[in-house]
């Protein structure tokens, strides 16, 4: 099973993903389906669609739009490493 671990600058990307999200109720749900999203990662690294060279992008829907993942998986120490998060609506998706 595969470690997730976030860049610096994906955590940071991650806080204003959530941050939209209208309410104490409507954040929570958010980050509950974000976590989901990225536990898949443990078990499917490579779930997400390749971008370029070893980059991947898992998008991850809540309400009524969501966020998408940006990501590279390192066989050798068995990590996907989080690169960045991105809202669906922004247009650069790419770290």
């Amino acid at each position: 099973m595969a470690t997730v671990v976030f860049a610096a600058d994906a955590l940071t990307d991650l806080e204003l993903a959530i941050e939209p999200a209208r309410g104490a109720g409507a954040a929570a749900r958010a980050v509950e389906v974000l976590r989901s999203g990225l536990a898949a990662f443990a078990s499917h690294p490579l779930a997400g669609r390749r971008l370029d060279g070893e980059l991947r992008e898992l998008p991850v829907s809540y309400g009524a739009t969501g966020c998408v993942v940006v990501y590279r998986f390192v066989v050798p120490t068995d990590e996907v490493r989080v690169l960045a998060v991105r809202r669906q609506r922004e247009l650069d998706a790419l770290p």
